[in-house]
């Protein structure tokens, strides 16, 4: 039986909470841990049980440093389910900016630069099907669906890592997800998606980062709520490559937006060497200002619970070829979790 103690709720919604914890072994050994679970009064809801279950299967699959990865996955004596991820000390990237904005702060643009970079590496690694498509398994690529800052951390070592997996789909997913203002209109419309409608969104927080404001698409595709395309009212400040890169991320068509993350991040790492801010110092950057913007402070109520649970992890049957087994189990899991939810829209607004 696994043993973990939750100290701290980060965040959640309505459906999902999480939880700063601490997972203890033999020999005193301890360690910080992210702690996933319904909120108490859905924690015998089976259809949210394998909507959390099947992030957890995706995320196994997935092996990058702009990725959360998952510890552990487990069933309580009562049947709750619980998924155990990486901890992340430091904000996500929603609440730094409303804090920035409300000091009047504005984003710094080299770091903004290394920022959607690091995203676009993360996104690239789920577009390309993760650990399955590079070790040559089985190819099944996805769309996250959820791109937005909520679903953004940044630790106060500068590092940034892509989470909040619970809407991804495979590609050709239809549905609207995530939240509002970042959805691509193909998404609005309740159409296909593909790597494209999540290169939209990232291009929306980009726009954020830049001090363009927030724009949301109707279900026409148009831009609304006031994102500046008009060229005198451009920020200056951003190169002219740069600027035409945004541009193109924010296409109402996903036929003329980048191919690809990696395509973005090609065009933004060639940028970056062309100017004076290095990865290393952007990074810098991006610790200060969660420093100075998500100070730690001591918790409200540390240790209100001890959790205790069979790992899923450890009683699963050992392969030659985890991945493929991993990837198996995430298309099952897929078809059934979309068989229960057919005809309904999955809204992760705010998912931690």
């Amino acid at each position: 039986m696994s043993r973990y103690e939750l100290c701290e709720r980060l965040g959640g919604d309505g459906t999902i909470e999480v939880w700063r914890g601490r997972a203890f072994g033999v020999e005193g050994f301890e360690k910080s841990v992210a702690i996933k679970r319904l909120v108490p009064r859905l924690a015998g809801d089976e259809r949210r049980a394998r909507r959390l279950l099947v992030e957890a299967h995706l995320l196994a699959t997935l092996s990058h440093r702009g990725i959360v990865q998952p510890y552990d996955v487990g069933v309580g004596e009562d049947g709750e389910r619980v998924v155990v991820l990486e901890y992340v000390d430091g904000c996500d990237l929603g609440t730094l900016l409303a804090r920035m904005n409300d000091a009047s702060v504005p984003f710094p643009h080299a770091a903004a630069v290394h920022l959607v970079t690091a995203l676009c590496d993360a996104l690239e690694h789920l577009h390309r099907g993760g650990a399955a498509g590079r070790a040559g398994g089985r190819r099944r690529r996805f769309v996250h669906r959820a791109v937005s800052p909520a679903n953004v951390l940044v630790a106060r070592t500068g590092e940034v890592k892509l989470t909040g997996f619970g809407a991804a789909r495979p590609v050709g997913a239809v549905g609207a997800a995530g939240a509002h203002a970042y959805r691509s209109p193909e998404q609005t419309r309740g159409e296909a998606q593909d790597a494209r409608s999540d290169l939209y969104a990232l291009g929306m927080i980009f726009a954020e980062l830049v001090g363009r404001g927030r724009a949301g698409a109707t279900a026409g595709g148009e831009l609304v709520e006031g994102h500046q395309r008009d060229a005198e009212l451009l920020d200056a400040g951003l190169p002219p490559a740069v600027e035409q890169l945004l541009q193109r991320m924010l296409a109402p068509t996903p036929a003329a937006r980048p191919a690809s993350a990696a395509e973005i991040a090609g065009l933004l790492r060639e940028h970056r060497h062309e100017g004076t801010s290095s990865a290393p110092e952007a990074a810098q950057t991006l610790a200060a200002l969660v420093d100075r913007f998500a100070p730690r402070s001591a918790p409200e109520q540390e240790v209100t619970q001890q959790l205790r649970f069979e790992s899923v992890v450890a009683r699963a049957p050992r392969s030659a070829d985890a991945t493929h087994v991993a990837a198996v189990d995430v298309r099952a899991l897929f078809a059934a979790t979309d068989d229960a939810d057919a005809g309904s829209e999955i809204d992760t607004t705010r998912q931690a």
